[in-house]
Order: structure tokens, then C-alpha cells, then sequence
């Protein structure tokens, strides 16, 4: 069986070609295939398609902003070393609208593969899928190599709407392409590997087997975050940060600094409280 790295990189080296085949076989059984760059514009698409279809929104234009930054966070996650899970559907209007974030996008079959429990019922009248770019996976036989890593138990598959004499499924079927700055990490050879992540979570602290195991797509979890981090230039501009690099500089002036934050304290600035007195003035005490 093709190991999850080789899949993951052949997949990277060919992408222009897998979403067009992905495109023309989803397109072909009845789907609509959108491509928009981040998470703005997949709120404003939303936003758009609800407003044409008189679908009520809680908490409006807000709320659906909220859950496509969710939906698609973009690579930023990826740069910060983290592995981001999937958010859940949001179904609206009893069923008129239902959007999900896709585990997979299976080329060959122009399909999407959903994971989480099932929301139950036939289906939507609409559903609108949201995915990275980087989803895509060559064939069907590809997802016996991937599934048994993510942590959901649970698939579904989405060939496209709801076809005559079909008791289950959407009446609409559109998948979100997002690029997201995927294609600038595409172009680096340096950042091109965080692109095979699957979100399968074995990296992160607190998960079972997260943290300190090796990444099963041949991600360097290690390496490439630190040297991300090396590579990103220091936001130091502005006179706050000029003032406070001054005050550092100063231990006196540094004390006395804190002895105003502390007198001068307000509790309607939302954060906790400093101790009534500094380390060093605790320390000097205790000398004493």
C-alpha cells in the first residue's frame, strides 16, 4: 500500500491537476464548484446565498463571518504549528441550509468526504461544503491509507444533489474551493510539506500520542515550526513598543513603572489584577 507521505507529496506536485479533475466530476453528477481566496470571501458568499434564498440567520451576517473563519482558517494555523480540527455544520432554517468543512476531495470520483456524526434527516435543501485547496486526494482507494488517522469514527460521502428516486441527500451541492495562502506555501520548497497536514492531531500536546511522535504524512513537527518561527520578521514598530523597550532598559524606572500600573489598576480593563507588591520588593523583603 502507497504510504501517506508519497500520496500526500504526489498530490502537492500535481494539484492544478487533481482539482480540475475533481471540478469536472463533481460538476458532471450536478455539484457547483466556487473558488474564492480566504475566509472574507466565504462569508460574503454566504452571505449573498442566504439573502437570495430568504434563509433566516441567527445573529446575521456576525455569526456567519464567525463560522467561515472557522471553517477556514487559512494557513496561518499551519504557520503557528498547530493542527487546527474541523468546526462542526451549521444548519439553518430547519434544514434549508446546511455548511460543512470537508475531511477529503476524492478526484476521480468528484466526491467529498464528511466526517462527524450525521446530522440526521434526508438532508438540506442546500448543502455548501468548504475546503482548502490542498483536500484533494487522487482516488477513492486513497482513503483506506487516510481515514483510519483522523480521530472521527464517522463518514459520509457527497457525489453531488440529490438524484431522482434517491430518499437521501441535498437538492444543491456547492463546493468552496479556498485558496487561503495555500498557494504561496505551494511556491516555498521550505513550507511546501505543512500543505501534506490532514488534521489528524497525533502533533498536538494533550491528544493522545500528541506531541513527540512522528507526523504519519512526513511533516518535520519539530523542525519546520521552529524554523518558521526564525524566518518570521519581529513586530517591534510603533512608539508603545520603543517606550516599553526603553523602560526595560531602565531597572528603576522599570520598578517605578510597576508601581503605577499597580496604583492606578482598573478592573474594567478585563485582566487580572498584579500583586500588590513586585517581585522585587518581595525579594528585598525577604532578604530582610
Amino acid at each position: 500500500m502507497t504510504k501517506p507521505t508519497e500520496i500526500r507529496s504526489h498530490v502537492l506536485a500535481n494539484l492544478d491537476h487533481y482539482l480540475a479533475e475533481l471540478d469536472k466530476q463533481l460538476t458532471a453528477q450536478g455539484g457547483t464548484v466556487v473558488y474564492l481566496r480566504g475566509a472574507d470571501e466565504v462569508a460574503d458568499y454566504l452571505e449573498l446565498l442566504t439573502r437570495e434564498r430568504e434563509i433566516p440567520v441567527p445573529g446575521g451576517a456576525e455569526s456567519l463571518r464567525r463560522h467561515a473563519e472557522r471553517l477556514e482558517p487559512g494557513v496561518e494555523a499551519y504557520l503557528r504549528g498547530e493542527s487546527p480540527a474541523d468546526p462542526e455544520s451549521l444548519e439553518l432554517a430547519d434544514g434549508a441550509l446546511r455548511i460543512s468543512a470537508a475531511a477529503f476531495l476524492i478526484a476521480d470520483a468528484g466526491a467529498i468526504c464528511l466526517t462527524g456524526e450525521h446530522p440526521g434527516g434526508t438532508g438540506p435543501k442546500i448543502q455548501v461544503v468548504v475546503a482548502g485547496i490542498e483536500k484533494v486526494l487522487p482516488r477513492m482507494r486513497d482513503l483506506a491509507v487516510f481515514l483510519p488517522l483522523l480521530p472521527s469514527d464517522t463518514t459520509r460521502f457527497l457525489t453531488g444533489p440529490r438524484r431522482a428516486g434517491e430518499l437521501d441527500g441535498p437538492e444543491e451541492l456547492c463546493l468552496i474551493l479556498v485558496d487561503g495562502g495555500r498557494s504561496e506555501l505551494l511556491a516555498s520548497p521550505e513550507r511546501r510539506d505543512l500543505l501534506r497536514c490532514v488534521r489528524c492531531g497525533a502533533c498536538l500536546p494533550g491528544r493522545v500520542g500528541g506531541g513527540g511522535v512522528d507526523c504519519p504524512v512526513g511533516i518535520d513537527t519539530e523542525g519546520l515550526p521552529l524554523r518558521l518561527r526564525e524566518e518570521a520578521p519581529l513586530e517591534v514598530g510603533g512608539w508603545k513598543f520603543r517606550l516599553w523597550g526603553y523602560v526595560m532598559r531602565k531597572p528603576r524606572l522599570y520598578e517605578f513603572a510597576g508601581q503605577m500600573l499597580r496604583a492606578f489598576w482598573r478592573e474594567e480593563w478585563g485582566l487580572p489584577a498584579p500583586p500588590a507588591k513586585s517581585f522585587r520588593q518581595a525579594w528585598r523583603e525577604g532578604k530582610k
